[in-house]
């Protein structure tokens, strides 16, 4: 059962709830009044709410009802007092007014997840009331017990007349009950999109070797489909990737190893058949080292991904491109002496992709530089380019860019952070950004947004649709010699960062972040209580909105022995108070947030 806070707030109502969730504006048809409804004569009427704006997720299939110290009949929606809570009670209702032919109180709108209810109760004489809600009723019966705190309580005075609100019910999003979704699996990877997909995919272990799985969340009925195995298990496996577009289409990546070496292998998944393709190789042959594959897939159904390999010499970034049913070519993208690595890729709807990737100019002083090459799956791509702001001079070691991540809008327009390390401040390492404008083809100028001399570092990238972006990462506080988690959003009207902030004062690593096409943004990282790490989470509403205080997801996490890829904790954000969080705890657990 979802746990779920319910907190008692004044509201306009009088009855129990009757649903949850999509199809919240139908009542039952043997118990729906006509336009012509007279409240009785002496009577005076009691209204009762239950918003359930935030949740969403009852119905009318899930009976909700307003229990109490009373019973209820329905013909002529006279309420009495039963000492003894015997029933039968009011159903509660999202299906307009009482007096336009709905059951809710005066001016209530059908169909916006506040259920309702209004009764009447005879004003002959004082009269004192107590109350609950719960859920599982059937036409006014008993059910499952969903108030908490003391019981509501309302008192209609002898003579009364005027419309009486009983203090009801807001039901708040809340991290849901935790469940276990692969026993087996770590190395994982999540994506999802705003119509409330996603998809995880995962290394499992097994006794011949190692595996690719593959599983489907839905966020309308929080619950996960069946496990798929993309790559039966055989040769190891490493690093799976996956990225889903609009229709729920997806793609996903990882490296394989077989005779010869590594390689990266791919599967798309077609949401209109429900089905995944065959496994394929990517690259023209193994090579002695393949790592870091990457993936995007955009809503016309074309995918890229990109990966680093050897060819022995030096590494190269190799990029293969999907369209039309079919993976092309693999071709590499980097120019230049030194090595290419740690490449991400983001792609937008109209076939225009951007890939960036860290490359040392000189292939002699270790001095890593922010490199970048636009695609068009019509014209090809463009040469490389330095978007690093700081040159690159032989033979000195000042500065050092490493782990680029990027995200990209609905227009193209695109965002990249990364960490650099500053050797002249004792390496110590902070957070740059930059952005590319798709109107000009032109990257702007890059700045630090962590806002700290302390080190920072594990920074995770989240780009909305509409262009707003959120950063997190974790910085070490010398003062206390302890890590601590901070963000910092961007405002894609402004074009301004709103500032750092830290988001927990205790030791807390490794954080994830999500963020919708809204600015609804959701933290997330592991932090250590005592000798455990636990999973935690902060919200923020909108781009102007503040974070908003932590709250616990999950206890006692168990992490794998050593610094282990793919087993950070990840966050998909769907829409406002609508997220999915992803972890590893000697297995991979997920939590919805609703």
């Amino acid at each position: 059962m979802w746990l779920r806070a319910l907190w008692t707030i004044s509201l306009c109502c009088g009855l129990l709830l009757a649903g949850c969730g999509s199809d919240s504006s139908s009542a039952p048809s043997d118990a729906t009044p006509g336009t012509g409804f007279q409240p009785p004569a002496g009577f005076v009427a009691i209204n009762f709410t239950i918003d359930d704006t935030a949740d969403q997720t009852y119905d009318t299939a899930d009976g909700l009802a307003w229990k109490g110290s009373f019973s209820f009949d329905p013909a002529s929606r006279i309420l009495s007092v039963d000492a003894s809570w015997g029933g039968p009670f009011p159903m509660l209702y999202d299906d307009g007014p009482w007096d336009d032919g709905g059951h809710e109180p005066a001016g209530a709108i059908a169909g916006d997840h506040v259920w309702g209810v209004t009764v009447w109760v005879s004003a002959a004489a004082s009269q004192n009331f107590e109350y609950g809600a719960i859920s599982g009723s059937v036409d006014g019966s008993d059910g499952t017990w969903i108030w908490t705190g003391a019981n509501g309580t309302f008192a209609v005075t002898s003579g009364d007349s005027t419309p009486i609100d009983a203090a009801g019910l807001v039901i708040v999003a809340a991290w849901q009950t935790a469940q276990d979704v692969a026993a087996q699996g770590f190395m994982f990877d999540v994506g999802g999109n705003a119509a409330g997909d996603a998809v995880l995919v995962w290394r499992q272990d097994e006794t011949a070797g190692s595996s690719i799985w593959a599983r489907h969340y839905a966020v309308a009925t929080d619950t996960w489909g069946n496990p798929v195995t993309l790559k039966a298990q055989g040769l190891d496996v490493d690093a799976p990737q996956v990225a889903v577009n609009a229709a729920g289409d997806a793609a996903a990546v990882w490296v394989q190893f077989e005779a010869g070496g590594m390689a990266v292998w791919a599967s798309t998944y077609d949401a209109a058949v429900t089905t995944w393709s065959a496994a394929q190789r990517l690259g023209p042959a193994p090579s002695p080292v393949a790592a870091r594959p990457q993936v995007a897939i955009n809503n016309a159904g074309e995918a890229i991904a990109v990966w680093e390999e050897t060819d022995g010499t030096r590494y190269n970034l190799w990029v293969a491109t999907f369209a039309s049913g079919v993976w092309r070519a693999a071709e590499s993208v980097n120019e230049g002496i030194g090595d290419a690595v740690q490449g991400q890729v983001v792609l937008d709807g109209t076939g225009k992709a951007i890939v960036v990737w860290i490359q040392d100019p000189v292939n002699t002083s270790m001095t890593y530089r922010i490199h970048a090459a636009t695609y068009d799956f019509t014209s090809g791509w463009t040469s490389p380019e330095m978007i690093d702001p700081f040159p690159v001079a032989a033979a000195v070691w000042d500065y050092a860019s490493f782990e680029p991540v990027s995200g990209m809008d609905d227009g193209g327009n695109a965002v990249v952070a990364w960490m650099l390390q500053d050797f002249s401040q004792g390496q110590r390492n902070n957070i740059w950004t930059i952005r590319y404008d798709a109107a000009t083809g032109v990257w702007g100028n890059a700045v630090e947004i962590d806002g700290t001399d302390d080190t920072s570092s594990l920074h995770q990238l989240a780009v909305g649709p509409t262009g707003n972006a959120v950063v997190a990462w974790h910085q070490f506080d010398e003062a206390l010699q302890q890590n601590r988690v901070a963000a910092n959003g961007l405002d894609a009207t402004s074009g301004q960062w709103r500032g750092a902030e830290l988001l927990e004062a205790d030791p807390a690593v490794k954080p994830s972040v999500g963020i919708d096409g809204a600015g609804n943004a959701v933290a997330l990282w592991y932090q250590r209580n005592g000798t455990a790490f636990e999973l935690w989470s902060s919200n923020r509403q909108g781009t102007a909105g503040s974070w908003e205080q932590a709250q616990r997801v999950s206890a006692s996490i168990v992490l794998l022995a050593g610094d282990r890829i793919g087993t950070d904790p990840q966050v998909v954000v769907f829409g406002p108070d609508r997220a999915l969080a992803v972890w590893y705890s000697s297995g991979i657990w997920s939590s919805s947030f609703r």
